[in-house]
Formats: C-alpha cells, sequence, structure tokens
C-alpha cells in the first residue's frame, strides 16, 4: 500500500514546484494535506498490525531530539496557521546531544501527539517539552506535549490508549482518524523501554507523554535543515531499478527536475545487464534500488553489480522500514536505504553525500570506481546470469 502513496505523495510535490492559478495552489495544497494524512493513518495501521504479531524491530542510530521536533514543525506547519496556534518547544539541556534512538519511530510518536493536540486545540497554544528521566536504570528521554484544548474527563482517558476507541465516540464523527494514535504512542514507547499517558481536565487543555531510553553517544550523522530547500551540487548520472512504471515514471521526473540524469531499469537483470555491456563513461554515480523486484530481488542485483563494480554506491528502496530489512540491506553491500514514500529532497541528499564521498581522498575513491567499472567492461561476466537475454533499459512511453 505505501507503493501506490509513494507515486500520490511524489507527484504532487513535484506538481506543487510548476506554475499554478492561486485556486490551483489551494487544491494541491488540500491534496498534500489529505496524502500527508493518509500516510499517517498507513503508518499506523501497518505498525499496529507488526505490534499485535510481535515483529517490530527497532533500528536505532545517533540523532538529536531537535532534529525530530523541527520535522515535525515544519510537517504541522500549515496546520497550525490555518488555526492560528503557536507552537513551542523546549529541550533540557541535558537533552540536547546526539542519543541512541529509533528517529522513524520516535519521529511517529511526536507526530501523533502533535497532530492530536492541534486537532482538539481551537486556539492558544502547543506546547512541547523534553527533558531526561531513568527507566529501569537506564537513561531515557521524556516528550511532552501540552495543548489548550478542549480536555478529556479522567473517567474517559484510560480508553484513549486503547486501539479503534475514542474517548468519546462522536469524536470519529466529527475529526475522524482511525483511533490507532494514541495506542502506537504506548506500545512503541514499551517497545523501546518506556511508557506513555496524559494528565488532563476539561476546559483546562491536556498534557501526553511519552518516554524511552536513549543512551548518549558522541556523535552524529548531520542533516541538513529540513525546513531548507536541497539541490544537486552536481549533474550527478542516476540508476534508478524498480520494476513497478508508476515509481520510475515518479523517478523520472524527480530526476529532472533536480537537474540528473536518469538511467531507468525495470529489472535488476536490466540494471545488471547495463553495467556489463555498457562503456564505463557511461556508468552512474550512484544507484537507486528497489527491494522487491521478480526474478532478482534488490539484494541479488546488489550483490551482482558490487561484483562487478565494489564501490558503486547502492541506496535500497523500501515500503518495510523494520530493522530486520535494514540489517539485510546493510550486509548485502547497500550504503543506505531510504523508505517509501520519500521525498526528492531525499534522492538529492543522497546523492550529494555519496558524490561527495567519490570526490573525497583526492580522488582515490573515485579512481578506484573508475578502475573497477573498466574491468567490469574489459571482462564479461556473461556466465553469472545464463540463459539471460539481453534487456534494455527502461523508456517512458510517449
Amino acid at each position: 500500500i505505501r507503493t501506490p502513496l509513494l507515486g500520490i505523495c511524489g507527484f504532487l510535490e513535484l506538481l506543487q514546484a510548476t506554475p499554478l492559478s492561486t485556486i490551483q495552489q489551494d487544491y494541491v495544497s488540500s491534496m498534500s494535506s489529505a496524502a500527508t494524512l493518509l500516510r499517517s493513518i498507513v503508518n499506523d495501521t501497518l505498525d499496529h498490525a507488526k505490534l499485535r504479531a510481535r515483529k517490530m524491530q527497532l533500528c536505532c542510530q545517533s540523532a538529536r531530539i531537535a532534529d525530530v521536533l523541527l520535522a515535525s514543525k515544519t510537517l504541522f506547519r500549515a496546520q497550525l496557521e490555518s488555526k492560528g496556534l503557536t507552537l513551542d518547544h523546549h529541550i533540557h539541556a541535558e537533552v540536547q546531544g546526539p542519543v541512541l534512538m529509533d528517529q522513524l519511530r520516535v519521529q511517529q510518536m511526536v507526530n501523533n501527539l502533535l497532530s492530536n493536540a492541534i486537532k482538539f486545540t481551537e486556539a492558544g497554544r502547543i506546547q512541547v517539552t523534553v527533558l531526561s528521566t531513568e527507566l529501569k536504570g537506564h537513561p531515557g528521554i521524556r516528550v511532552e506535549v501540552r495543548d489548550t484544548g478542549v480536555g478529556v474527563p479522567v473517567e474517559q482517558q484510560a480508553a484513549l490508549f486503547e486501539p479503534f476507541r475514542q474517548a468519546d465516540e462522536s469524536i470519529s464523527r466529527h475529526h475522524g482518524g482511525t483511533g490507532l494514535g494514541l495506542p502506537i504512542v504506548k506500545e512503541f514507547a514499551a517497545v523501546m523501554g518506556g511508557s506513555a499517558g496524559c494528565c488532563s481536565e476539561p476546559g483546562e487543555g491536556s498534557t501526553f507523554w511519552f518516554s524511552f531510553q536513549a543512551d548518549a553517544v558522541d556523535d552524529v550523522v548531520e542533516r541538513p535543515d529540513c525546513a531548507t530547500e536541497v539541490s544537486c551540487e552536481e549533474r550527478w548520472r542516476v540508476m534508478v531499478v524498480d520494476d513497478t512504471v508508476m515509481n520510475l515514471r515518479l523517478a523520472s521526473h524527480m530526476l529532472s527536475h533536480m537537474a540528473c540524469e536518469g538511467l531507468l531499469m525495470d529489472s535488476g537483470a536490466a540494471a545488471v545487464d547495463y553495467l556489463r555491456t555498457s562503456h564505463p563513461s557511461t556508468f552512474p554515480d550512484i544507484v537507486f534500488m528497489d527491494f522487491c523486484m521478480p526474478e532478482m530481488d534488490g539484494f541479488e542485483t546488489t550483490a551482482a553489480i558490487l561484483a562487478l563494480c565494489p564501490d558503486m554506491p547502492i541506496v535500497g528502496l523500501t515500503a518495510d522500514a523494520s530493522a530486520e530489512h535494514h540489517q539485510k540491506a546493510m550486509r548485502c553491500g547497500m550504503r543506505h536505504v531510504l523508505v517509501k514514500p520519500f521525498r526528492e529532497r531525499d534522492l538529492a541528499e543522497a546523492c550529494n553525500r555519496f558524490g561527495r564521498q567519490l570526490r573525497s581522498g583526492a580522488g582515490s575513491r573515485r579512481a578506484s570506481l573508475q578502475q573497477s567499472r573498466e574491468s567490469a567492461y574489459r571482462h564479461s561476466v556473461d556466465g553469472a546470469f545464463p540463459g539471460r537475454e539481453r534487456t534494455k533499459a527502461w523508456t517512458e512511453p510517449h
């Protein structure tokens, strides 16, 4: 279900970058908000199913909680402005540094609490506070979201964290939602060694919170400000391998908008065949690889490409954000993984990041890549895929 959602969100992003009339801008903005809500509902529903099946795994990395809050503020800016609400945040000094956490899940938890606060607050402000705590002898983080909304009676608060339940059945009629947002927060927190809860009084607003274990670390992978436009530093030659036509069309338009050259392959065999038979001067600077494809999946294709070009940067594309898939991608040689639906800026960041790596070290890595490309071209490995016919790169029909 995340694959068609990638197409919706991706083409909406491209449409917003084109000249539009005022009414068209309004239509696209409304569609984008609806797509964001749909993505949230899909994520909650799929994650709830994983939690019930006990298949949820964490993917922890070094990150700062400030980056999470900034991304959330950017995501909800339009909704906050439309209701005239103010969003402030305060991060205590002891938790301002990088910590080890599942940034994707923590982001989802913060988004769920903010979405809930905005939904039930008609005027005033929303305050996010982040402070340190201790959880079963481990250092932890507690995130509190306080609003000036309607509040919740004590007798209805327990139902808030039960799946598919609302404190008041009329809520779903007036505000929509699946009733999974808060239960997801509670279940994620439990998996992370923490908990979740709320303090609220009718007419006085509410404070919803969650906590999770988080060890401090020394460094963090820096990411550009999510509110800042990201563009490609060079005209990268980018290969995209995906068996879904819609995804290839989206990639084609995104790469064109990024002023990059696209090599679009509709199968793993086509990608490997291109690298076996083309001159190294036409090889890509980076490859984006879908995980799930027939005949040769993304992992098999990655292994085959790296056998030809050991230094080729390969970034995985997947709708499955599980730690298991992420670890499998790293084991087979992928450098990074993007989770669908991703944005144009995500592609640009990856191109710039790995492109810079190729240029670093006085060009030694680029020279190594070029040498491996030349070797792959000189020494054909036709025997590696017996019985395969010559495949052509995908081109968008006119």
